[in-house]
């Protein structure tokens, strides 16, 4: 909004100088072709300041703009970065976890296993006991 002030200032002190110019006394062997032509040309320079002055301040304003974008978009980048990194970590941690009860999940197979069979029980006559025996068979690893 300064950039606007900025301009609505400068357009009416370009305006006023013109004005000024325009009611300055005519010297008296001067024709009122000649004053006409001058306020003319006061005229147009101020309309061609102004609209200079406004393609000057519209580019900034774009350049500005622009520049707060990529800023954004930068800012925006580093925090999908930012939780990429953290997710991979993460999963990281849990396949590590997963992978430390599962070993220990066959270490306790193995071992009821072990007792089964080292017990001498007839497992295969006992539908209970059969049906564990049976279970240890499966390594949750591999399902």
């Amino acid at each position: 909004m300064d950039a606007f002030q900025n301009l609505h200032e400068a357009c009416s002190k370009l305006g006023h100088l013109a004005l000024n110019s325009c009611q300055s006394p005519v010297p008296a062997n001067t024709d009122n072709e000649e004053s006409l032509a001058r306020i003319l040309r006061l005229r147009e320079q101020v309309a061609d300041q102004c609209l200079e002055m406004k393609i000057r301040i519209k580019s900034a304003l774009k350049k500005e703009a622009l520049g707060k974008l990529m800023e954004i978009r930068a800012a925006k980048k580093r925090k999908e970065e930012k939780m990429q990194a953290l997710q991979s970590e993460m999963l990281k941690k849990g396949q590590g976890s997963m992978e430390k009860h599962l070993k220990m999940v066959t270490l306790v197979q193995n071992v009821l296993q072990g007792i089964i069979i080292g017990s001498r029980v007839n497992w295969a006559a006992d539908p209970k006991l059969k049906e564990i025996a049976l279970g240890l068979e499966k390594n949750p690893a591999f399902d």
